[in-house]
């Protein structure tokens, strides 16, 4: 559907930047509190999220739909259809420094994708890209709940910045690291694009 990791800058304009920022830092937002690693039971790794249905302003969902449009327009795809926008917020703390392993690696759904992380702050707390050795997507849970971690390969690394996004194939491992330095926010998309438009190298 796409290859590739796709980092793209500024998206949006400096001050639309600053606006979902402060949005985000501010009291407004009603976060929801759940678990980061959520097919692992065992580990306590604490996450902050809410979707876009669940958004009171509607100035700040004009401008998810400008960062989705404008990706899409940069990469040349047609969206067909959005499975789902929300935002992440990671707390900057060191007691989960033990956390910032394979141990949450993922794919954001089991059907054809492509995933989009917005970073709304400039914040540590890399974004980690995988490929599977001697294996097969379908089995990524049961590597990891089994701790086979060296059938994944790191293919990349991207330190969040305010304003860009990163494009990748939805089956592609990731997984976000926790911030030691400054809270983590980010914007997640899985949609599905018109592959026929552009095959994406």
């Amino acid at each position: 559907m796409i290859k590739g990791i796709h980092l793209i800058e500024d998206i949006i304009s400096k001050d639309k930047q600053d606006e979902l920022e402060n949005y985000f830092k501010g009291n407004a937002v009603k976060w929801n509190e759940v678990n980061n690693v959520w097919y692992r039971k065992d580990l306590k790794t604490p996450q902050s999220v809410i979707t876009s249905d669940e958004i009171q302003s509607n100035h700040i969902i004009k401008l998810f739909e400008e960062i989705k449009t404008n990706t899409l327009a940069r990469l040349e795809l047609k969206e067909l259809q959005t499975y789902r926008i929300k935002v992440n917020k990671l707390v900057a703390s060191r007691k989960y420094l033990h956390y910032n392993n394979k141990v949450s690696i993922h794919t954001d759904r089991d059907i054809e994708h492509i995933s989009m992380i917005y970073y709304i702050t400039t914040a540590d707390g890399d974004t980690k890209f995988y490929t599977i050795r001697n294996g097969a997507i379908q089995n990524i849970m049961k590597y990891v709940k089994n701790n086979e971690f060296s059938r994944f390969q790191e293919i990349r690394s991207i330190t969040p910045k305010k304003g860009s996004i990163v494009v990748f194939d939805g089956h592609t491992p990731h997984h976000s690291s926790y911030p030691i330095i400054s809270d983590r926010f980010v914007i997640n998309y899985n949609i599905v694009p018109n592959p026929t438009v552009k095959t994406l190298i």
